[in-house]
């Protein structure tokens, strides 16, 4: 099963995006930006709106855990 933080952490890293800046992408705290890289599960319209700011399709951001 894949760890969707792990699939944030990496695509951080990937795209060279910080914290700071995809809580303000995604218009959350930086705070839920740490909870969203320690959960485990993640709901869908969260996933879709993280590879809309990764650019990438959810297959490819669930092949990064």
């Amino acid at each position: 099963m894949t760890n969707a933080g792990n699939c944030v952490i990496n695509a951080q890293t990937l795209k060279s995006i910080t914290s700071a800046n995809l809580a303000r992408l995604m218009g959350i705290t930086p705070q839920q930006v740490m909870r969203l890289r320690k959960q485990k599960n993640i709901k869908l319209h969260t996933m879709e709106h993280l590879c809309e700011i990764f650019d990438m399709t959810l297959d490819e951001f669930v092949n990064l855990d």
